[in-house]
This record gives structure tokens, sequence and C-alpha cells, in this order.
């Protein structure tokens, strides 16, 4: 048996190093030689013991990036040493609303590293289908934050009906938030950021928010 190394969640507040079984390529199915995996929010509760669908002796990682390792029968797309960036939603595609192109709302879905095992580890397989090519100029840390500028990208394409030269206001200045300001700017429209952290909120000036307001002083509505 092949193994590998991963980050096991052993017990609340524990996180261990070690030797798993590597997996392998079934039909349809890419394993990915992981480079890069950020830290979500949910990574840290899943740490605290908040998280209801991780449990110890998994591990968790949803952000990831990396090369392809091996391929599956039926995977004609995508080959060995392919740069990649991996889509952590694992939908089903039987149930009425992937039936309808509507996958993002799975009644059955799994997501890498909560419903199944994630991107803290060597190698991670996941369906051909969730995993997309990036270019050699984009570095492995930042094809790992796709997912979560995908989330900001919902927002404020899919969402807000936003144009240049309008002002948006952004609540909070954590990873969403910046990357929201970020697609924000790109568009042309002013942002105005509050959070409670003096730091994230000196982070999203120089990221270009056209006002920042400390949530911690006075009105931070009416300001």
């Amino acid at each position: 048996m092949t193994t590998m190394r991963a980050a096991v969640l052993t017990a609340t507040h524990q996180v261990e190093v070690r030797e798993v079984p590597r997996p392998d390529a079934a039909a349809g199915e890419v394993v990915v030689r992981v480079e890069s995996n950020a830290l979500c929010g949910s990574d840290v509760h899943a740490f605290q013991g908040h998280h209801a669908r991780v449990r110890p002796g998994m591990w968790f990682g949803h952000e990831v990036a990396g090369v392809v390792e091996e391929v599956g029968d039926d995977v004609d797309a995508l080959r060995p040493g392919d740069r990649v960036g991996v889509d952590s939603v694992l939908p089903c595609h039987g149930c009425e609303p992937c039936r309808h192109g509507h996958s993002n709302r799975c009644v059955h879905y799994k997501t890498t590293g909560s419903r199944g095992h994630g991107g803290l580890a060597e190698f991670m397989v996941v369906p051909a289908r969730n995993v997309f090519q990036i270019p050699d100029t984009l570095t492995f840390d930042a094809a790992a934050l796709i997912q979560p500028l995908a989330i900001a990208h919902h927002a404020v394409h899919d969402r807000a009906d936003l144009h240049p030269g309008d002002v948006a206001a952004i609540v909070g200045a954590g990873p969403i938030g910046l990357c929201a300001l970020l697609l924000c700017d790109a568009m042309g429209v002013r942002t105005v950021v509050s959070d409670l952290s003096p730091s994230r909120l000196a982070f999203a000036s120089k990221l270009g928010a056209s006002a920042t307001v400390d949530a911690r002083v006075g009105d931070a509505v009416a300001r």
C-alpha cells in the first residue's frame, strides 16, 4: 500500500501529521499533488471542534491548487503534469437542482475537507470535472484563492446591481470582504469598508478602499 502524509485532525485543537493511504484515481477521477492549500474560517472552526461535519480522523482543506499526478480511465482533458486549481464542491449530479443546472443547490452535495478528506495532504483525489487548468503565470498560492474569490465574485457580479461610479459598503475586511473590494475596484465601484480590526482596515486601504470605518467607534452605519 502506497502512503502519503496528511495533517489529520485527531481531537479538538489537535492536528498530527500522519502516514495515511494515498488515494488512487478511479474512472473519471484525477489524483492531484497538492502544492498549496489555503486555510478557511471553517477549517479553524473544525480545529476548534465547532464544525458539524468534520470529525477526528479527517483532514480538512478546500482551497487547493496543485499538479495532476495521475488520471483515471475516461479522463481525456487532463494529463499528469498539468497545473490545476480544484473546485471543492462535489455535487451528486442526480438530484432535481443538479438536473436543472443548479449544482450549487445540490441536495446531496459533499465538499473536500468537510464531508470528505481535503487538501491538507500530499495528494487528493477528485472528479476530473472539478479540476481546472491554470496558466504558468499564476502561482499555486494565488490559484488556491480562486475558491474564496469565486464567492466574492458571486456577490459582486451576480447578486449586486453595481455599476462604475457606484459606492458599495463592504461589512467586514476578512478574506471574502477584501476579495469583494478588489472586484469592486476592478469594476470602477468605490468602496467603504467597515471592520473591528484596525490592521484589517489598514490592509483594505492598501488594497484600494475609498474609505474605511472602524465599527468600534461611534455609529458606524451613520458614518
